[in-house]
């Protein structure tokens, strides 16, 4: 009788152990969270369907899911309303370099696995739109093959927010 309870306790500690931790047995099985910059003009994605991406066709070398979201703002307001409605939905840490006004990046962290995704914003005047930005996203999972539609629902989330308060065309 010892023994079992033993190794139940044995085992609750091991499982709470590792998911408090989790975080730091992704980074040793796949790597930093942070996938690094991508450029949106020579963008390659893979061929995995766990990543998302609102853009203009011709504005990237990759097939976009969605059309870039044309606003009458500025490129920083669009960034800034978008790293806000990023932030309330879920933990998120920015890990680009700011040296860039038109491009934001982030780690963000799955609610309850914490598993981290790489978001990238970004905010740029819309060709012959004057007074207009284009603002394209893309949301990408370090670890799994699908992400069941985690990133869709998040850069969709972002997108319907910033059409909401600003005036979208």
């Amino acid at each position: 009788m010892r023994s079992a309870v033993f190794v139940i306790a044995l085992a609750v500690f091991l499982f709470t152990a590792a998911f408090t931790i989790r975080e730091l047995i992704y980074t040793w099985l796949f790597g930093r969270p942070d996938l690094g910059a991508s450029s949106l003009e020579t963008l390659a994605r893979p061929s995995s369907p766990n990543t998302y991406l609102l853009a203009n066709e011709g504005s990237t070398s990759a097939k976009p899911d969605a059309p870039a979201v044309l606003l009458k703002t500025t490129p920083q307001a669009a960034l800034d309303a978008a790293t806000k409605q990023l932030s309330d939905l879920a933990e998120t840490r920015r890990v680009d370099d700011s040296t860039n006004e038109r491009y934001r990046r982030f780690v963000v962290r799955t609610q309850i696995m914490r598993y981290p995704d790489t978001v990238e914003f970004w905010a740029a005047p819309a060709p012959g739109q004057r007074g207009k930005i284009a603002f394209s996203a893309y949301s990408r999972s370090q670890i799994g093959y699908s992400d069941l539609g985690a990133n869709k629902a998040r850069i969709d989330a972002v997108a319907a927010s910033l059409k909401s308060a600003f005036e979208a065309t």
